[in-house]
């Protein structure tokens, strides 16, 4: 579960940066069913678990952070990709919009993402954009409460 701290500070160094930030969600991650038994299974090729430092390789490195092991880190030379994974849905950011639109394409071949385009919506936070930085409001939130309630 990504953490709400992680979360701020990406959208503050995408604000600070001028980054593009997108949104994605994954596929029919919840309709094959419960499972009733105990599975076991080992690590893909390419995931390598030394001293809790995750490493996946999906045609380039993505680093676990330290810190919140729901952030992914891309960096190529002078260029960052960084991907916040809350169980089905992703957050997409970066300096480089083609790197960006080559690792939707990646993860879309490999997962069957849909690109929900711009963030809107994320952890309960709405999430919007304009020329002076972002703006997060948990509005919608908190009338869904009230109307639960």
């Amino acid at each position: 579960m990504a953490k709400l701290t992680t979360l701020h500070l990406l959208l503050a160094l995408a604000a600070t940066n001028n980054w593009t930030i997108k949104q994605l969600d994954v596929n029919n991650v919840f309709l094959h069913g419960d499972l009733h038994e105990e599975v076991y299974m080992k690590p893909p090729p390419g995931f390598i678990l030394p001293n809790k430092n995750i490493v996946c390789k999906l045609q380039c490195s993505l680093y676990f952070s330290s810190v919140d092991h729901s952030l992914f880190i891309k960096t190529h030379h002078h260029n960052i990709t960084v991907i916040l994974v809350c169980v089905d849905d992703l957050v997409l950011t970066g300096n480089n919009t083609e790197e960006i639109a080559h690792i939707t394409t990646l993860l879309h071949h490999h997962l069957k993402i849909k690109n929900l385009g711009n963030l809107m919506f994320f952890l309960g936070l709405e999430v919007a954009r304009n020329n002076n930085g972002i703006h997060l409001s948990q509005r919608k939130y908190t009338l869904d409460l009230l109307h639960e309630t």
